[in-house]
Order: structure tokens, then sequence, then C-alpha cells
């Protein structure tokens, strides 16, 4: 598929989704369903259900499908080939839209959010994430738009990765707020994963532009080890983070072996203004 399909395909998919949200308004206030015809399976003898809108364009037809099984996915036919249009993250509306063959990703894949191209990547022959990718973030939304940039080798992520930051409405560009090193796990028993190593520096799970908190520390064969430093700062979590954040807290990981099973000793030490709050996990099993 050619720049000028893909770029067809993009618009037209937009146009549908713009005019399924004002037909779907209708609907609801007049309190008809105009969506009742039940259409045949589709991809791999999946379920779809009710039909949502039917466009036309030349000799290409492009339905849009809520499938029962996988929540709100869109299957556009076009030249014979397969192209699934899926939500993947409902409250910051962010789709992938790719070809499926024979039930596997294959080929290009594309993140979009806002009608823009935010990330994506490509898929093998065995459907496995391969070369380069860039992934949106399990917390993105408005406020939060973080996504990771990397490398993928069938399926594992290895060498660099690094996380970038784009807060709307002040920033543009896309900016470095973190980055790290994969490698892939060694061993018949690893099924293949990836295990972090070196020095990283981490975000929190709940990253926005009011709370925004970085680790940075080493891991080692996957595991946090040493002391790793927290930083945090008031508001504005996209600026440059080698300059932005005052270092708040400790944290000591050590990793000991009691009678050949590995535990982890965890101590944090929480200093906010004059007063201490401490806590002390001892004893955590690591698997």
């Amino acid at each position: 598929m050619d720049q000028f399909q893909e770029s067809i395909i993009s618009r037209t998919l937009f146009s549908v989704v713009k005019a399924w949200k004002i037909q779907n308004r209708l609907n609801i206030l007049i309190g008809t369903d105009n969506m009742g015809k039940i259409i045949r399976k589709l991809v791999i003898g999946w379920q779809v259900g009710r039909e949502k809108f039917l466009l036309m364009l030349g000799d290409t037809t492009l339905k849009m499908v809520q499938n029962k099984g996988y929540g709100n996915n869109q299957l556009i036919i076009i030249g014979g080939k397969f192209y699934f249009l899926r939500i993947i993250n409902s409250q910051a509306k962010i789709y992938e839209i790719g070809v499926y063959h024979n039930g596997t990703k294959r080929g290009n894949w594309k993140l979009i959010y806002g009608f823009q191209e935010i990330g994506g990547g490509s898929y093998n022959k065995q459907g496995q994430k391969n070369g380069k990718w860039i992934e949106q973030s399990d917390g993105f939304w408005k406020k939060s738009q973080v996504t990771y940039s990397g490398e993928y080798n069938n399926g594992k992520k290895v060498g660099l990765w690094e996380i970038f930051c784009n807060q709307e409405g002040k920033n543009k560009q896309l900016q470095l707020i973190g980055c790290g090193q994969y490698a892939e796990k060694q061993g018949y028993n690893d099924f293949g994963g990836s295990i972090k190593i070196g020095k990283w520096i981490e975000i929190s799970d709940d990253l926005w532009d009011k709370s925004n908190v970085f680790y940075n520390g080493i891991y080692k064969n996957g595991q946090k080890i040493g002391r790793w430093d927290i930083y945090a700062k008031q508001s504005g979590v996209c600026n440059d983070f080698e300059l932005m954040y005052q270092k708040i807290d400790n944290m000591y990981f050590k990793l000991v072996v009691v009678d050949h099973i590995k535990k982890l000793i965890l101590e944090i030490q929480l200093r906010l203004g004059s007063g201490l709050i401490q806590m002390m996990v001892f004893g955590m099993s690591v698997m």
C-alpha cells in the first residue's frame, strides 16, 4: 500500500468516524436506532455487532462495525484486504489501524490520537513486533501524553528505550523525560521476554502536568538495586528533566539470597518539609 492509498484511507476513516458520531447523537435524540442490520461474520469468524455506517468510495467499501468480543472495533475492507481500526484507549480515544492476514497482524500499524499519528510500528510474519516502535503509555490521556520509543527484536524489547511527553497546549514538540536499556532474557524458561538493565530514569504511573515524579537508579537482571533518587516538580512536566526537579526522596533496594530464595528488602525514606514520614517494608519475596 503506497502513501497515496494510505492518505485516502486515513482521510476517509476520519470522515466516517466524524459522520458516525453525528449520526449516533441524532439517533439518541430521536429515540430511534437506524443501525439495526446484522452483518456477516468477519475476520476469522468473529461475530460482529450492528452495522454503524456504510460509505461507498468508488469501488472501495468501508464498513464500521462494533465487535461484541473485542469492544469498539471497525473493519475496513479495501481491495480484498482487511484493515482493522480498533479503539485501544476509550478514555483518550486512541485508535490503532493496520492489516490482518490470516488472523495475524502484519506490516505497518499506526496509533492515532486527535486525528494525528502519534506512534506505531511493524509486525513480522509471525505477528511479532519488530524494528522501531512508538507506543503510548498505559495512562495516556489529554494531560499525560506520554509515549515510549525503542526497538523490538521478534517481539522483545532491546537496546535504548526513550520516554517522551507532549503536554497539550504547551509543547508541540516532544520532550525527552526518561530513558533506559532493555536486554533479552537468557535461558529456556524465560518465555522470550525482556528485562531492564543499567541506569534508568522512569516516570510515575500517574504522571500528568500537576503531578510529576521521576525515579533515577540502576537495574541489574531486571531488578532494582542500590540507591534510587526521586525527583519532582510542582508543574510543567515536559520541561528539561535534567534541570527541572528537586530531590525529595531516596530509595534503597538490596537483593539478598537466603536459603537459595531471593528476597527483596525495600527501605523508603520520605522527607517532606520539616516533617518525616518513614516507611520500611522487609521480606518481600521475589519469584
